[in-house]
């Protein structure tokens, strides 16, 4: 379908994904975020975000990708380890799945792709503790991402120590004011 100059015509969530923007994953509400109590306003925000990333075309998700920062990869790696937490606590998958796609949107940005296989740990462990299948998980999001990306999430699938790979991150279980937490130990 193309519009009357025969561009390809975008749909209505990739279009409101252009009219909201990227930028609430830069300034004051992002500063302390790892920390901040789960759930909160910065969560919706992302949340929104990777859930429209799921429903556009491949064409529109290389757009989406292209509006992606550098400086949004550390909030949207975040994101995926409060989504982990949550899940645990929830005992549903569905945050630390949403945890996954953020962290494939990180990836087209991240300097250091070592950051995104540590937070993959935890909402890799959450998947497992929720009694899903982790590594359908990250398949079915790797098939939603450009295949640089997706070769990350497929190989971060055929570690031999998965079953403990929280752990081996250097993550452990902890309880918050608000509920569990992964704790970093590094």
């Amino acid at each position: 379908m193309s519009d009357s100059a025969g561009f390809p015509k975008m749909s209505e969530v990739m279009m409101a994904i252009l009219e909201n923007g990227v930028e609430f994953l830069e300034g004051p509400a992002t500063r302390g975020y790892l920390a901040k109590p789960i759930p909160n306003a910065l969560d919706g925000e992302i949340g929104q975000l990777v859930s429209r990333f799921r429903e556009i075309s491949k064409p529109e998700r290389q757009v989406a990708l292209a509006l992606l920062r550098p400086a949004h990869a550390s909030v949207l790696r975040c994101y995926a380890e409060r989504m982990a937490s949550l899940s645990v606590r929830l005992h549903s998958s569905e945050p630390a799945s949403r945890g996954v796609l953020s962290l494939g949107l990180a990836s087209r940005v991240e300097r250091d792709v070592r950051e995104i296989w540590l937070v993959m740990a935890v909402v890799f462990d959450a998947i497992q503790r929720c009694g899903d299948n982790a590594i359908a998980a990250f398949k079915e999001v790797a098939g939603l991402l450009p295949e640089d990306i997706a070769g990350e999430f497929e190989g971060f699938t055929q570690r031999s120590d998965l079953d403990k790979i929280a752990a081996v991150m250097g993550y452990v279980d902890s309880t918050a004011e608000d509920g569990f937490r992964y704790k970093r130990t590094f």
